[in-house]
């Protein structure tokens, strides 16, 4: 006589390993998805600020070429010229004939209107104390302020803004400050025993070829 036995447990290990299976399918895939949501984050952040840097390049050219032209007009009659130009200035952005690298983008003012950039007297002339290495002389100082944000509407981030802010001083320093302020070659020859206690400029070479003392404080 046989007697055959049946094992009641032989379809739960089979439901076990099932389950096990999708648990382990699970966790790759929820692996997957972070490191392609990982990747792709890197992706566009990297995207966004070379993007960035490219909207910063193009505002920096905008000031730049602004400031180009004002340092011009200053030469030519100072701060007066400046003020009456300043709408002219905020429409002075770069074109398609300075490169062709700005046909791709728009340009901007501080205040958001395309087509144009922010050209301001950001301090009246003032007469003070200079630094840099003009310390030690006053002069009549005019502020202003150039601000330019530029966007590319073609980009994968086309509202995207990089803007430059700069403020650049104007100076005119009187000349009566200086010892001496020669326009070309200033030259002691035969000169008497001689002290100079104030700032001395010359336009072209200056030479000191006395036979006498010749002190310069």
């Amino acid at each position: 006589m046989k007697i055959f036995t049946k094992n009641s447990n032989k379809g739960s290990k089979k439901g076990f390993a099932l389950m096990l299976v999708l648990f382990v399918l699970g966790i790759t895939m929820m692996t997957m998805a972070t490191f392609m949501y990982t990747t792709d984050n890197a992706v566009s952040l990297n995207h966004r600020n070379n993007q960035l840097n490219r909207n910063l390049a193009m505002a920096e050219a905008a000031t730049e070429k602004v400031l180009s032209r004002m340092i011009r007009d200053y030469k030519i009659s100072g701060s007066s010229l400046l003020d009456s130009n300043l709408s002219s200035y905020q429409v002075f952005t770069p074109e398609v004939n300075d490169s062709v690298t700005f046909t791709n983008f728009t340009f901007y003012d501080a205040s958001g209107f395309s087509g144009k950039i922010t050209v301001e007297e950001a301090e009246s002339s003032t007469f003070k104390s200079l630094s840099s290495k003009y310390e030690g002389l006053n002069g009549h100082v005019t502020t202003y302020r150039i601000v330019a944000l530029a966007a590319e509407p073609g980009s994968l981030y086309p509202d995207l803004k990089g803007g430059i802010q700069q403020e650049v001083e104007f100076t005119q320093i009187p000349v009566f400050q200086f010892a001496l302020f020669y326009n070309n070659l200033m030259e002691f020859t035969w000169a008497a025993e001689m002290d100079i206690t104030g700032r001395v400029h010359g336009n072209a070479d200056i030479y000191t070829g006395s036979s006498n003392d010749l002190r310069f404080q």
